[in-house]
């Protein structure tokens, strides 16, 4: 069955409220605006399960964007690894089944509400050094590793959030982590996002950012690292460089659960294959409500090549690629279907699936996954240690 995704009318009162909790990612001055002179609290937050912190304001009423995707009642899967089986039992069903972006903000604030009773939030490693520079359509926070010798290899970042959520604070502490644990300095890109920037714009600033980092630091070349929404980001900015003629200044990409192509996009031959939005509807955080609701927000040419990676004629020109797939996720056929284009061209890809878990499952701190936490962030070191030996 075909999924439409027809757009959606502008939902720009909802920007007031995304701009407040992103700490004022519009003005790219990392938190600091006068925007946020009225916050009347700050405490910890989710979405997609990592743990983040972010600051609220009271705001008026907000635009719905009307949407109409009935919602199906949350259940629990035998699909479902043991561990998350006993996750789920723990703390409920965390689904975001919101269809307007309005709902989508509530939805991440009760997975937040519900983490932060339960679990203990480690504080931030500030053995990890981090500055943070403004750059013209996008910022970045660059993480320099307490290992660092000023020769040590560079990752550029780009998070989550399906284009109209997250932001550079909401991945801290993985970026944190991963800088530590590999040795790599790693810069984290902070985008403008939909619904207010539409594609292509948060692109656009990811190739900026990714252009002064290969200036600034004097570089041949960078690794291009996101998960999610983060992850197409990545491949978008190394086909943009492929298509410019600066291929070869990407050594390789980290996609984790990529969305590499619109489902209304997908290729006669490969729908047979695309069957994961259906089948996994309701298994996992971005449900096929969110998912909706992100494309519409963000609103990508369902075929265009820097979106729809999948479809771009020269990922044959790609390095090194390290692609993880979750087994309940949407996007679990978005990972499959790239993996099977990239191989039949040639291109050098690692590869790591986790049958059993939903999207960004790694990131949830309870101690039922830690073992399966550990195998991923194991799998990812390795994976990026590939593609910097060159």
């Amino acid at each position: 069955m075909a999924i439409q995704f027809a757009p959606t009318p502008g939902a720009g009162g909802v920007w007031a409220v995304a701009k407040s909790i992103l700490q004022g990612i519009d003005t790219f001055d990392q938190g600091k605006s006068a925007l946020l002179s009225v916050v009347d609290k700050v405490t910890g937050a989710i979405f997609c399960g990592q743990v983040y912190y972010y600051k609220t304001l009271n705001t008026g009423s907000m635009h719905r964007p009307k949407l109409s995707l009935p919602v199906s009642t949350p259940r629990m899967p035998s699909v479902y690894a043991p561990a998350w089986n006993e996750f789920v039992q723990e703390i409920g069903p965390l689904l975001m089944t919101g269809t307007t972006v309005e709902d989508l903000f509530k939805d991440s604030e009760v997975h937040m509400q519900k983490i932060i009773s339960r679990y203990e939030i480690p504080p931030p490693d500030d053995s990890v050094k981090t500055e943070d520079i403004k750059l013209k359509d996008a910022w970045v926070r660059v993480f320099t590793p307490p290992s660092a010798t000023g020769d040590e290899p560079v990752g550029i970042f780009m998070h989550g959030g399906g284009w109209i959520m997250g932001s550079v604070d909401h991945e801290d502490a993985a970026c944190r982590k991963i800088s530590k644990s590999t040795g790599m300095k790693v810069v984290s890109i902070g985008y403008r996002l939909a619904p207010k920037f539409k594609f292509p714009h948060g692109l656009n600033g990811c190739v900026e950012a990714t252009l002064w980092t290969l200036e600034h630091f004097s570089l041949s070349s960078v690794m291009l690292m996101g998960g999610s929404a983060g992850a197409n980001l990545a491949f978008g900015v190394a086909l943009k460089l492929v298509d410019s003629g600066l291929g070869d200044k990407v050594r390789g990409i980290v996609a984790l659960v990529p969305c590499t192509i619109h489902p209304d996009a997908v290729p006669e031959g490969k729908k047979e294959h695309f069957t994961s939005y259906e089948e996994n509807a309701i298994h996992t955080v971005n449900t096929l409500a969110a998912m909706k609701c992100f494309l519409d927000s963000y609103a990508p040419p369902p075929d265009d090549k820097y979106f729809s990676v999948l479809l771009h004629p020269r990922l044959k020109d790609l390095k090194k690629v390290y692609i993880v797939e979750c087994g309940t996720d949407t996007l679990r056929d978005d990972s499959r279907l790239m993996k099977g284009a990239l191989e039949e061209v040639g291109v050098p890809i690692m590869y790591d699936d986790y049958p059993g878990y939903p999207h960004y499952f790694w990131s949830y701190p309870s101690p039922v996954l830690a073992k399966a936490s550990e195998e991923f962030h194991m799998n990812m070191f390795r994976a990026i240690k590939w593609i910097n030996s060159g």
